[in-house]
């Protein structure tokens, strides 16, 4: 059963790490509005993580559950700050791919992530 105290705690970390890294003028919005996103999609998350880790789901099936919620993706925060929508877009997309590769990281095998 993976830790998903130990996954949305990365994730957290990570979070703020691409904002800063990213959008470093609009961090704190970047940060509420990507902690949002994490949040609106916990419950799907965490079950397919479980399908992933009980090998129900391949690695590419859970890149593209996650993926497809890019649609419901809304940085309020970050669009109403001025920020362009290009970027905004870039870091919506840059959030998701970060949540992949911390569960690939914390529930795959090292031979099995690299892949």
């Amino acid at each position: 059963m993976p830790d998903y105290n130990q996954i949305f705690d990365e994730i957290g970390g990570q979070i703020k790490q691409l904002a800063e890294n990213t959008v470093s003028k609009y961090r704190d919005q970047a940060v509420a509005d990507a902690n949002a996103l994490v949040a609106s999609m916990k419950e799907d998350l965490i079950r397919w993580t479980d399908l992933l880790a009980n090998k129900r789901i391949d690695t590419k099936e859970f890149e593209i559950l996650v993926n497809s919620e890019k649609d419901l993706v809304q940085m309020k925060a970050l669009q109403t700050s001025g920020l362009a929508a290009i970027r905004v877009q870039q870091f919506s997309m840059s959030v998701l791919n970060m949540v992949v590769d911390v569960v690939f990281t914390k529930v795959l095998p090292a031979a099995v992530a690299v892949a």
